[in-house]
């Protein structure tokens, strides 16, 4: 693909064909793009076509996005490197330029683009990037500058959060000897502009946004430790951010009511960096923590409750959060008139209930449950002057207890005498009793460590239950929202009996029209059903089933609540803990289900309520699979299968791996209950194997998965079908990938299970070993040379320690003595889970017993594989479920509870818990009894003439030798 002008047009063609109202023609566009943006030059053409001024703003635009997606799914290197090395050398010339001279639009698109680049490439691959940068810095131009400092920041805010390396540290060093001179340089500079500029309003707004960035950078390079450069140069830095704190100029302050402006945001960033450095460099810090403090005093007692001022005073507040909790700092705080002025003049006035918060709970109730339940208002008033009441119950709590409680007493007696015109008095009491109460929580169980000296049963007993109680669900919707949430905060430490007593006005409470409220019910009955301790088990629901689950899927009829992911969650939780108990009444619920499936797939908007609808379907497929597994397969498998060939066929991106997920588990479950492979999974099958469905990332563990189950199942149809060489296919593909090899092994192992596996892939033993052993050689990771000692032991098991011999010297002789030298020795003690090692163990004590090990070529090779294998059984073991382990191999991060945090679709996969495990692990064999094994294995050594005195003898290091004479004594075998 040449860059000229002609390839211009046809690809500005196609990225106006893009923005199509016709879906047919808009998807062919977009198809024809992902087609040719694997050619060489692809990646030029569109940041060419981003410099001519004669083409229209809007299709720059769509070709900036273009490039960006391109980036993100071509730039890592897989199994193969998508991208020319030209193209990439070309890219890094061309992108920062043009995104500095690029309109905003495209700035944006292209500074993202840098961002994926830079995460792959920077420092290594790309060390004139940052030089790129700082050149910028000292441009003059403020557009160019400022361009320069968003690019610097959107690479470096990583390092806020990134585990702590000798990488991340050598990376961070590299920046901050590149960078730090030129923006202190910068940061003077501007400051001093600022000050010269103050009657130029539009110089001194572009000003401010310049300092907002420069903190941001700033805030981004000290995150992980304090570099020597900026505590050399502290007070060029900190006095001046301290001054900043009392600097107001009308230009910089937002005409808006909610929005804040540059300086209020420049403000609120000065705050997370004084919090940042007292909290780490405390010692560094000391000298100019007082003028912070007072500074910082003085913002809180004079900014008014506007909307905008929110983060900024969160900010504030969480700076003396962090002073605070320092016990060097307690003299700070540790006066009676100190604390009261603290708690009178900062924590009261902001847990109060604004009228900007009822528009929220009225207006926005999906944001204000996400700022209250699910702490996403960690910059808010509210969550920043709890946090204060608890970095000053850690050295005052007594004095503080005392305080809070007069204003408790205070207010719940103001709401007592007039409930409809101070109920705000009670939702502000109840903020201050949860901030006061808890003290340690987890997301499983809520509060679990408490202020002893309230009584949390008494105050709900007295203050919650009765509110909840009250038949008028609809009445004060704020007060009785915020009830709900103290049962679903304290529910650990709320006696059984009294979390019991709840659970019907909690129901009752599921049909309030406030959306906060059913959604706190909903959240608040799952939270509970989830909770280790299992207070409320099956049989407490069963009276209860009925109107539950009726006013959960009531709630998914309600105008902005018909994708509830909290209803759907409870749901997806009320079905898995009633389990066959739910078969009854599950007839009429399964027709609603599978409509919501219907609507949501036309337009998926809420990845969390989608995930939790598709759990639903798994428990409901669960629990009537198991009263009546022939009649349940068929009513889902004729229910679903229209929904799903519909999502297939327009490739819904976010609901195809859950449907492959879910077409597993019906396959393992007619597995499970020996029923027949229907006609309609083999017509699905012939899809499932083209290569344009492999392509998405999220799509491979599930697939995987589906193909095992048709195996598992079909054998014979597929045998007959001929789709063996396809699956073959498939394996070849997966291996060569670092990220899924694992599902290629388990696929081909699969195969190697079936009846007739064995002699189907006889032929293709040397195709298979020959890729296994080039991704070893081209691409070795520690995650492959397991995969392939499982893999090679499992091979030994199924056939036999002759057959694996003969098919790794075929390919190249003595390969198989280097396989046991280099990857075997190597690899083995890192093969801790007990599936696994039971697979090794039988492979390796096999081998052990051939002739070729015992007597034959490979007789020196025998103690370097008995030594493997003794070490092997003295590791300490590992029992992991094997459907944790495919998630975390494909960068899923830690499977607890999905349903606690991240759940969602990320274009990854996404597992879904109650679709199981089922065949996720191929390996069947088991060893009964390692002792009695490897017993017969060693007689068999000597019956067939090997002498085992000599055979040890072949371990050569002297420690390792008598540990394997003492281990073959142990098990009463003579030597």
């Amino acid at each position: 693909m040449e860059v000229t002008d002609a390839n211009i047009q046809v690809l500005c063609g196609y990225l106006q064909g893009t923005l199509n109202p016709d879906v047919k023609a808009r998807k062919e566009a977009e198809n024809f793009l992902v087609s040719v943006e694997r050619n060489q030059n692809f990646p030029v053409l569109l940041l060419k076509l981003l410099t001519l001024q004669s083409v229209d703003a809007v299709i720059r635009q769509v070709a900036a996005v273009t490039f960006k997606n391109y980036v993100k799914r071509n730039w890592e290197v897989d199994a193969e490197d998508h991208i020319h090395p030209s193209d990439r050398a070309r890219v890094k010339e061309l992108v920062v330029e043009l995104m500095l001279q690029s309109p905003e639009g495209v700035r944006k698109q292209l500074r993202a683009a840098i961002q994926i680049i830079g995460a792959h490439d920077f420092p290594e691959k790309w060390p004139d990037l940052i030089k790129i940068l700082v050149s910028k810095l000292a441009s003059g131009d403020f557009g160019v500058i400022n361009g320069a400092l968003q690019t610097a920041n959107s690479l470096f805010k990583r390092y806020r959060h990134e585990m702590r390396s000798d990488t991340l540290f050598l990376e961070m060093k590299f920046v901050i000897t590149e960078m730090g001179p030129s923006l202190t340089a910068l940061f003077l500079s501007t400051l001093a502009l600022i000050r010269e500029q103050e009657q130029n309003a539009a110089a001194v707004k572009i000003l401010g946004h310049s300092l907002y960035i420069i903190a941001k950078v700033f805030n981004s390079l000290n995150s992980q430790d304090l570099p020597e450069y900026f505590e050399d140069n502290m007070v060029s830095w900190i006095p001046n951010f301290c001054e900043l704190l009392s600097y107001s100029n009308p230009s910089l302050v937002s005409d808006s009511d909610t929005d804040p402006g540059h300086l209020e945001k420049l403000k609120a960033e000065i705050c997370d960096i004084a919090s940042l450095y007292a909290q780490k460099y405390g010692e560094e810090f000391e000298q100019y923590l007082g003028p912070f403090v007072t500074s910082t005093w003085n913002l809180l007692t004079t900014t008014s409750n506007a909307l905008k001022y929110d983060s900024l005073v969160g900010s504030a507040i969480g700076f003396l959060s962090s002073v605070a909790y320092r016990v060097s700092n307690k003299n700070l705080f540790d006066d009676d008139a100190t604390l009261a002025s603290i708690c009178e003049k900062v924590i009261i006035p902001n847990m109060e209930f604004r009228p900007g918060d009822q528009e929220l709970f009225e207006d926005s109730p999906e944001e204000y449950i996400r700022r209250d339940v699910e702490g996403s208002d960690m910059e808010t008033r509210r969550r920043a002057a709890c946090e204060l009441v608890r970095a000053l119950s850690m050295y005052f709590e007594t004095k503080i207890t005392v305080i809070f409680t007069e204003y408790v007493n205070s207010m719940l007696s103001r709401y007592a005498s007039n409930p409809e015109n101070h109920w705000r008095e009670k939702d502000a009491a109840l903020y201050l009793v949860t901030s006061l109460v808890a003290k340690g929580k987890t997301e499983k169980s809520g509060v679990t460590k408490a202020n002893a000296l309230v009584d949390i049963k008494s105050f709900f007993s007295q203050h919650i239950l009765p509110e909840l109680a009250d038949a008028q669900v609809d009445s004060r919707p704020v007060v009785k929202a915020d009830c709900l949430r103290y049962v679903l905060v304290f529910r650990s430490l709320l006696d059984a009996e009294l979390v019991r007593s709840a659970i019907p006005p909690m129901v009752q409470h599921l049909s309030a029209k406030s959306i906060v409220s059913h959604s706190y019910a909903a959240s608040a009955i799952e939270k509970i059903l989830a909770m280790p301790e299992k207070i409320v088990s099956a049989a407490d629901l069963v009276s209860v089933m009925e109107p539950l689950l009726k006013n959960l899927f009531a709630i998914l009829e309600v105008e902005g609540s018909k994708e509830n992911e909290y209803a759907m969650l409870a749901i997806m939780r009320v079905l898995a803990c009633l389990g066959d108990e739910v078969v009854p009444i599950l007839a009429p619920l399964l027709p609603i289900l599978l409509a919501k499936l219907a609507a949501a797939a036309q337009n998926p908007k809420n990845p969390r309520y989608n995930h939790y609808l598709m759990e639903a379907l798994c428990c409901s497929i669960q629990a009537a699979c198991k009263a009546n597994p022939g009649a349940a397969c068929d009513t889902f498998e004729a229910s679903l299968f229209p929904v799903f060939q519909e999502i297939l066929q327009k490739d819904v991106a976010e609901f195809v791996p859950y449907v492959f997920q879910i077409l597993a588990l019906l396959l393992e479950m007619r597995k499970k209950y020996k029923l027949a492979l229907p006609d309609p999974y083999m017509a699905l099958l012939g899809m499932l194997l083209l290569p344009d469905v492999w392509e998405t990332h999220g799509n491979i563990p599930p697939l995987s998965r589906l193909l095992r189950g048709f195996v598992n199942l079909g054998e014979d149809r597929v045998v007959s079908a001929e789709k063996v060489p396809e699956f073959l296919r498939i394996f070849q593909r997966l291996i060569a990938s670092k990220k899924f090899d694992g599902e290629g092994f388990y696929l081909v192992s699969t195969i190697l299970e079936m009846p007739q596996g064995q002699s189907i892939l006889h032929q293709h033993f040397r195709q298979i070993f020959t890729l296994i052993f080039t991704r070893l050689t081209q691409g070795r990771t520690p995650k492959f040379s397991k995969h392939l000692i499982v893999f090679a032991s499992h091979f030994v098991t199924c056939l036999s320690p002759e057959a694996l011999i003969e098919v790794i010297d075929g390919l190249q002789a003595g390969m198989f003595g280097m396989f046991l030298e280099r990857v075997l020795f190597q690899e083995s003690q890192k093969i801790t889970r007990n599936e696994e090692k039971e697979v090794v163990v039988t492979g390796l004590t096999k081998l052990l017993a051939c002739e070729p090990m015992a007597t034959g070529k490979y007789a020196e090779k025998w103690g370097l594989t008995f030594t493997c294998l003794v070490n092997l059984l003295q590791l300490p073991s590992e029992t992991v479920n094997r459907s944790e382990v495919v998630a975390l191999e494909h960068g899923e991060g830690s499977y607890e509870d999905p349903f606690e945090t991240n759940v969602g679709y990320h274009g990854s996969y996404s597992r879904l818990l109650f679709a199981g495990s089922g065949e996720n692990f191929p390996f069947k064999n088991k060893v009964p009894c390692v002792k009695s094994l490897l017993t017969l294995a060693l007689r068999q050594v000597v019956s067939i003439g090997g002498h085992l005195d000599k055979l040890v003898m072949t371990v050569q290091d002297e420690s390792a030798r008598m540990n394997a004479v003492d281990f073959i004594k142990g098990l009463g075998v003579a030597i």
